[in-house]
């Protein structure tokens, strides 16, 4: 398969035999189905509520473990990331006494769809064989890879499975289904600007598939959250890997938590300056709860400031939102997944009080 510069060899199965070309079959012991994934706007994962994406990761798992990983490109296009290859870097990686974060670039020429094993050597794929799917607006990492691999009931809870496409056999063409349906009834949804920034209606690469055998797979799109912006210094650029264990910015996280449950999460702040700002992007957050935001970095003593407290959803997104000066910083204690995230100085506090906080 060439899917990169170099060809990224993607195995799907050993010992199949060619067939000659003159031979004739109602369908093909092995087959390949090529796919396109359209994103949800709302959980109630309506297909006429649905946008296209132009930003972020799609995970395709096969019988449970990371088969392949594609970037989303500005014009909704999918490029291959060598996942075995980073997967070996991630494993020599974390062996090491002071293990590198590793940022997984896309190697794959742009692709319109991705093809998936529909049936191998007569087996259908399907059940704990089959395939599944999801977007993440974030790439994750392989921390977070390896405990979807090692948990399937929670594997199931992030995906939309594909064990559809073995209506393939019956019709040899697709329809609308509970996570897939064919391209022609495919449907995109105007995106306005309260939607995330990762969702597209351009409708260019999708239309141009029409009246084509393609499987359209539903995902579930993210579409809540925000995203926290610090005013900081410096030019826009892109922080060089070179310099980030010096960058003054470096480990920086927002700490999100609900006051009402246990659910808490924590982002860093990306390595690259946009319009004058830095930022953090958080996702998934419940609907309902009384939320607190904070800021934090890597030295535990006297490193966490107050942004706000107890508000709901709603009024955290309000785009009329305003922030008071942050409180002084508040001992905390980090675990030792955010301390490896972590690297900076504890000089962020005259910084926050520039905090522009919005969408």
């Amino acid at each position: 398969m060439n899917g990169t510069p170099q060809s990224l060899k993607l195995l799907l199965a050993e010992n199949i035999q060619p067939v000659d070309k003159e031979t004739e079959m109602d369908e093909w012991d092995t087959v390949l189905v090529p796919v396109r994934a359209l994103a949800y706007l709302t959980s109630e994962q309506n297909k006429l509520n649905a946008a296209e994406l132009q930003g972020g990761y799609v995970y395709l798992f096969w019988k449970g473990v990371l088969w392949r990983e594609f970037y989303i490109d500005n014009n909704g296009y999918y490029q291959d990331i060598d996942v075995e290859y980073h997967r070996r870097l991630f494993d020599e990686e974390k062996n090491k006494s002071k293990p590198k974060t590793l940022k997984r670039e896309p190697d794959g020429l742009p692709l319109a769809q991705f093809w998936v094993p529909y049936k191998i050597a007569g087996d259908v794929q399907q059940g704990e064989s089959g395939l599944k799917l999801f977007f993440s607006p974030k790439q994750k990492s392989f921390s977070q890879i390896e405990a979807l691999e090692s948990d399937p009931a929670k594997l199931n809870k992030v995906s939309s499975s594909l064990d559809e496409l073995s209506h393939y056999s019956d019709a040899k063409s697709f329809s609308a289904l509970e996570f897939t349906s064919d391209v022609d009834s495919a449907v995109v949804h105007d995106i306005t600007e309260d939607d995330m920034p990762w969702f597209s209606d351009k409708q260019a690469v999708l239309r141009s598939l029409d009246k084509s055998n393609i499987v359209i797979a539903y995902l579930d799109g993210h579409n809540n959250g925000f995203q926290v912006r610090l005013e900081v210094n410096d030019i826009d650029r892109q922080i060089p890997e070179s310099e980030l264990d010096t960058w003054e910015y470096n480990g920086l996280i927002a700490i999100l938590e609900d006051e009402e449950s246990d659910w808490r999460v924590n982002e860093a702040f990306e390595p690259a300056i946009h319009n004058g700002y830095i930022s953090a992007l958080i996702t998934d957050i419940p609907p309902k709860g009384k939320f607190t935001l904070y800021f934090a970095n890597r030295h535990g003593e006297d490193s966490r400031v107050t942004l706000f407290k107890g508000l709901t959803y709603q009024e955290m997104v309000a785009n009329d939102l305003e922030l008071d000066a942050p409180e002084p910083a508040q001992p905390v204690e980090l675990d030792e997944q955010q301390q490896r995230l972590i690297k900076a100085s504890n000089d962020q506090r005259t910084a926050m009080q520039k905090l522009i906080f919005g969408q």
